[in-house]
């Protein structure tokens, strides 16, 4: 993920072994950290309906939220991802959704 054509396979990480979820949180924190990019520069994510422009933080924020669809090895829906911003009462609602 060093090239703006590069395109993050979120619902990959997300549903691939330890090591390729690992490996893909690590990315896109120090991604996130980056001079050039940093968490709001806007990246290629495949979000399982094809790829969408996505900020980093949000690429970052969808692998922490999503996290239960992997512990239950289920391939989170494409309505699942969030693609804006939310505050404190979005993600608990988001969480609470996820949960029934």
């Amino acid at each position: 993920m060093t090239q703006e054509t590069d395109t993050v396979e979120l619902v990959a990480a997300l549903m691939g072994t330890d090591d390729q979820y690992s490996q893909m949180v690590n990315e896109l924190h120090e991604y996130s950290l980056g001079v050039d990019g940093g968490r709001c520069h806007e990246i290629s994510v495949e979000c399982g309906t094809g790829v969408e422009q996505m900020t980093v933080g949000r690429a970052l924020i969808n692998m922490a939220l999503l996290y239960p669809y992997r512990a239950a090895g289920v391939t989170p829906p494409s309505e699942r991802f969030v693609r804006s911003a939310m505050d404190a009462g979005g993600i608990e609602s988001h969480l609470n959704d996820t949960n029934s």
